[in-house]
């Protein structure tokens, strides 16, 4: 699940994303501690001189980049991260370049 966060303070916006897959089959290591913060990692890297526009990861006050919720009544904990939000264009528009 993904949504769109917004603080009005700063006017900036960010990309929370919940990582519980809608199916079992879609379960997989992208959801686990390890593949999150590895995908931190690459982001970080990848962003690290502002050369490629990749979502930055956004660390929570203390300083943690992957946010773990155990669900009691489930037996699972849940991740949640944080990234910049990049402006685009929704796939559906007709104004990509490129694409007709």
């Amino acid at each position: 699940m993904t949504y769109k966060i917004t603080d009005c303070g700063n006017n900036c916006s960010f990309l929370l994303r919940i990582h519980k897959p809608v199916t079992e089959g879609l379960l997989g290591i992208q959801h686990t501690l390890e593949g999150l913060e590895s995908e931190k990692a690459l982001l970080q890297e990848l962003g690290r001189n502002r050369m490629l526009g990749v979502q930055m990861p956004v660390a929570n006050r203390f300083v943690e980049y992957v946010l773990g919720c155990y669900l009691e009544d489930k037996n699972a904990t849940i991740y949640a991260t944080l990234l910049e939000w990049i402006d685009g264009y929704h796939s559906s528009e007709r104004n990509l370049k490129g694409f007709a």
